[in-house]
Formats: structure tokens, sequence, C-alpha cells
């Protein structure tokens, strides 16, 4: 974590948000390592600006972030929590939506490999395969395309791409690298 926790500041987070078209009806949003939640906050507090009467279940359905890394998930539904809980939600409903809209895992090893969102957006890592840890190295190199095994940002840009519906965009904060 310490080697690719840089998280994206408020107002970048809001003008990569503003180029997309979301919240738009059902169309889906997903953070593919959301770390502490930055745009999925912000995608959350759009999707409350613009439909207030929104159900937790429609909340979880519609905007979902992965992140590997236990503490930095703790943060991102916390942070998703207190803005459920500012618009007016029940402290059991926060919680409980925060916990779904918030996977902990891995998204290259465990992420859908199926179009299932319409916005991909978020700060990917960007990490040299030959930087990271052996077991992770192992594992990513044995079940990902060798084209994406240049740096992790590969990997996230192949997976990201892979699980986007027809007509969707992916916005990202990428290095200059690829």
């Amino acid at each position: 974590h310490d080697a690719t926790a840089f998280y994206t500041a408020g107002p970048i987070v809001d003008q990569l948000l503003d180029m997309m078209d979301w919240p738009n009806g059902s169309r889906r949003l997903v953070d593919a390592s959301c770390g502490d939640g930055a745009f999925l906050v912000s995608a959350l507090r759009r999707l409350l600006a613009e439909r207030p009467d929104v159900t937790v279940d429609e909340i979880a359905h519609l905007v979902q972030g992965w992140e590997i890394h236990y503490f930095a998930v703790g943060e991102a539904r916390t942070h998703l929590e207190k803005l459920m809980l500012a618009h007016g939600f029940d402290a059991h409903q926060a919680k409980a939506t925060a916990a779904r809209m918030v996977v902990h895992g891995d998204f290259l090893k465990l992420g859908p490999r199926v179009p299932t969102w319409d916005v991909v957006t978020g700060n990917p890592p960007f990490l040299r395969y030959a930087n990271l840890p052996e077991i992770l190295r192992t594992d990513y190199e044995r079940e990902l395309p060798e084209h994406s095994q240049g740096d992790m940002l590969h990997s996230f840009l192949d997976r990201c791409a892979m699980t986007l519906r027809e007509g969707g965009e992916v916005c990202l904060v990428t290095s200059d690298r690829w």
C-alpha cells in the first residue's frame, strides 16, 4: 500500500467526474482501486443531489468500489457512511450500504471479467511489476494476460476495459508511460 497509495485531490476527482455522463438513469459506476473512497464519495454526492429519493439498494447497485487494502476499505466505507448519514439515511442503512458499495478484494484477480459497468473511474496504482511483492507478482503473472504485465496500471487498464459495457466511459488518473 505504501508504494501505491497516492490519493487524488478533490478538485481533480470532481473535474474527472464532470467529464462523464454520470449519474444518468441506470448507468453504473465503479472505481476499481478506490483507496479512501474519494471518487465514490463525489459520485454518491452527485447521485444524491440528482435523485434525493434514491434507495439504498439503488445506491449499492449504481456505485461500487473495489480495494485490496483493508484499512483503505475502512476509510472509504466510513466516508460513504458519513455522507449517507448527512443525507438523512439512518445509521444502520448507511453502514450496511457503505459495506455493500466497497468490495474488499483484489479487482485484478477477483473482479468481473464481463461487461458490468457504464463508467469506470479512479486512480489505479502505478507500480512496475518488478517492484511488486513476489507473491502478488507470481499470482498476477499466472492469471493476467502477458500484455498487461509491465506495470499495475497496464493490468488495471486491461481489466477496466474488459468490464465496460457498450457505450461506456473510462476516465482514470494515469501516468504518462502507457
